[in-house]
C-alpha cells in the first residue's frame, strides 16, 4: 500500500502541473510522466498480487501434502488414493484458477512430494497474457511409524532370510514384513508360494515374481533395528532342574499325561503319545529339545518358553500344539525367547550390523505340526532359523502372532495366518512390535 499511495500522490502532483501549464513541452513531458507512474502502479499491484497468490498456493500445497501423507498411512501406500487425496484437497481449497496437482511417493524414504502449479492471478495491468505466467509450490511430507510389525528377519547379509517355497502361503493382510538382509536374494518366493501382506520392506533384493507378493513391496529398503533387543530374559538358576533331572524329562504313554509346573527343564522336555498341560509361568528349556511327537499334545496357556544353551523346538507332524503367552510377568507377551548360546560359533560379519544382534551359526527350530492352530503371542528367536514345514494352516485361530527371528522359512505347503486382533487378547504386545504410532510432518 505504501508504493501505491506514493504513486497516486505523484500522479496528483503531475496532473496539477499539467493543468496550470501553458507550455506544450511541459504538457508532453507531463503526459510521459503520467504513463510512467501508471506503469509503476501496475507493476506494484501485479507484484503484490502474485506474492499473495504464491503464499496462498504454498499454504494449500503444504496442507495437501499432509492430507496425502495421512492417506498413505491408511491405504497401504496406494498411489492412486494418495494422488486423489492431494488433488481433492487442492481443488477444494485453492481459490485461484484451476490448478494442476502431482503427488509422488518415495517408499524407501517414507515421503510424499506434492507439486502444485496454477495460472497467476496477477492484475494484468501490464497487458501480459495470463496463460504465460504461472506460479508453483512444492511440499514434502514424511511418514514414519504406522502399520503392524508382524514379521522381522534380523540377519544382515544371509541369502533367503525370508524363504517361501512348495506352494506355501503367508497370509497377513494387515501386517508389515521386514527383511534386513542386504543380499541380492534377501527374500525368496518360489514354487507357487505366495505372500499376502500390506507392506514388505526388503533391505536387499527379491528372488521371485513380484506378482506373488500382495501389497506394497520395496527393495533396497532401510534396515530396522531389532525391536526387542532391549527386552531382557528372566533370571533363573541353571542348576535347579525340575525333578532333579539333568538329561531331560519324557512324558509318554508309559508315564501318562501330566500337568507340569514352571521351572528349569535341564536337557529338554519331550512329549510323545501323551498330553502335557503346562501351568502358567516361565519354562526354561536348558539345552536339548522341546519336542512333541507321535500324537503328543502340548497345551500351554499363560506360558513363556526361555530357550537356553542351544535348546531347539521340534513339533512333529503328528502333534497337537496350543500356545498362549503370559499376560503378565517377566515374559509377558512372549511365547518364546531364545538366548544366545555361549558355545555358538560366531559367523564372519559381511555387512554393517544395524540390529545389534550377533551373527552366529543359527539353530533351526522346526514346526511340522499339522494341528497348531493357536499360537498367541510373540516368537523371539534373534539367533535362530524359524522353519514351518507342514501341510495345514498354522496359527489361523490366534488373535495375533508376531515373529522376530534371524531367518524365517515356509516349505511344503503350510499357510501361516498372521492376525492382528490385538484388542481381543489379554496377551500384551511387547513394545516395538505390533501396532505402531504414525508420525507425519512437513519436511520441506
Amino acid at each position: 500500500m505504501g508504493i501505491l499511495h506514493r504513486a497516486l500522490e505523484q500522479i496528483s502532483n503531475t496532473l496539477s502541473s499539467f493543468k496550470i501549464s501553458n507550455s506544450g513541452n511541459v504538457a508532453v513531458t507531463s503526459a510521459f510522466m503520467i504513463l510512467g507512474v501508471v506503469a509503476v502502479i501496475a507493476l506494484a499491484i501485479d507484484v503484490s498480487s502474485k506474492t499473495s497468490s504464491h503464499k496462498e498456493l504454498q499454504s494449500v500445497t503444504d496442507a495437501a501434502a499432509l492430507a496425502a501423507a495421512r492417506e498413505m498411512a491408511v491405504s497401504a501406500a496406494n498411489p492412486n488414493r494418495v494422488q486423489s487425496a492431494a488433488s481433492s484437497y487442492v481443488n477444494a481449497n485453492w481459490t485461484g484458477q484451476t490448478a494442476t496437482t502431482k503427488a509422488s511417493l518415495d517408499m524407501t524414504a517414507g515421503t510424499i512430494t506434492v507439486h502444485v502449479s496454477a495460472p497467476s492471478s496477477s492484475s494484468n495491468l501490464l497487458k501480459r497474457d495470463p496463460s504465460s505466467s504461472r506460479i508453483s509450490a512444492r511440499a514434502v511430507a514424511e511418514v514414519s511409524g504406522g502399520g503392524n510389525i508382524c514379521i522381522v528377519s534380523l540377519s544382515n547379509y544371509r541369502e533367503a532370510t525370508i524363504d517361501l517355497k512348495d506352494k506355501s502361503r503367508l497370509t497377513a493382510e494387515n501386517c508389515q514384513v521386514y527383511s534386513n538382509s542386504t543380499h541380492k536374494k534377501s527374500v525368496k518366493v518360489k514354487d507357487k508360494a505366495k505372500i499376502n501382506m500390506d507392506f514388505v520392506c526388503i533391505a536387499g533384493g527379491l528372488d521371485g515374481d513380484p506378482a506373488t507378493l500382495g501389497g506394497t513391496v520395496v527393495t533396497d529398503c532401510p534396515q530396522i533395528g531389532d525391536p526387542l533387543r532391549d527386552r531382557t530374559p528372566p533370571a533363573y538358576d541353571p542348576d535347579d532342574c525340575v525333578d532333579g533331572k539333568s538329561k531331560g524329562i519324557l512324558i509318554d504313554e508309559d508315564s501318562g499325561s501330566r500337568t507340569l509346573q514352571p521351572g528349569v527343564y535341564c536337557g529338554g522336555l519331550k512329549i510323545e503319545g501323551a498330553e502335557a498341560k503346562l501351568e502358567p509361568g516361565v519354562y526354561v528349556i536348558k539345552g536339548g529339545e522341546l519336542k512333541v511327537d507321535n500324537g503328543g499334545t502340548l497345551i500351554a496357556d499363560g506360558v513363556g518358553f526361555l530357550l537356553a544353551e542351544g535348546a531347539k523346538i521340534r513339533f512333529k507332524k503328528e502333534s497337537t500344539i496350543e500356545l498362549h503367552a503370559p499376560s503378565d510377568g517377566p515374559m509377558a507377551g512372549l511365547l518364546f525367547y531364545e538366548e544366545l548360546d555361549p558355545k555358538a560359533k560366531a559367523e564372519k560379519i559381511k555387512e554393517k550390523n544395524v540390529t545389534d544382534t550377533p551373527e552366529v551359526k543359527a539353530e533351526k527350530h522346526n514346526i511340522q505340526s499339522n494341528d497348531m492352530r493357536v499360537m498367541v503371542g510373540t516368537v523371539y528367536m534373534p539367533y535362530g532359523d524359524f522353519l514351518i514345514d507342514g501341510d495345514n494352516p498354522v496359527s489361523d485361530q490366534s488373535e495375533y502372532t508376531v515373529i522376530i527371528a534371524n531367518s524365517f522359512q515356509l516349505e511344503n505347503g503350510p499357510n501361516l495366518v498372521i492376525r492382528t486382533d490385538y484388542h481381543l487378547s489379554d496377551v500384551p504386545l511387547p513394545e516395538g512390535v505390533g501396532k505402531q504410532d504414525v508420525t507425519i510432518r512437513l519436511k520441506r
